[in-house]
C-alpha cells in the first residue's frame, strides 16, 4: 500500500508540472499549504476525496486521469501472472 501513496503523490506531482504549476501556486489554489502538498507528493500523506475532486477541477481534467497511476500498475501485475 505504501507504494500506491507513493506512486499516487508522483502522479499529483508529474499533473502539477504538466500544468507549469508551483507548489506555492497550486498549494494556495487548492487552499493547502505548501509543505502539506510536498507530503502528499512524497507519498506522506494523503488528500481527501474533495480535495483530490478540486485537484481535477483546478487542472481542468477528468477524475479518472488523476488516478491514471493504476493502469501502468495493472499491466506490471497481468505481466508476472502470465
Amino acid at each position: 500500500m505504501t507504494s500506491d501513496i507513493k506512486k499516487f503523490g508522483k502522479r499529483i506531482q508529474s499533473l502539477r508540472m504538466q500544468a507549469n504549476l508551483s507548489q506555492e501556486e497550486l498549494s494556495e489554489k487548492m487552499k493547502i499549504s505548501r509543505e502539506y502538498l510536498s507530503l502528499v507528493e512524497r507519498g506522506k500523506r494523503y488528500l481527501s476525496l474533495k480535495k483530490v475532486f478540486e485537484l481535477a477541477c483546478i487542472l481542468n481534467i477528468r477524475l479518472t486521469e488523476v488516478f491514471n497511476f493504476e493502469q501502468s500498475c495493472l499491466k506490471k501485475t497481468d505481466k508476472t501472472r502470465n
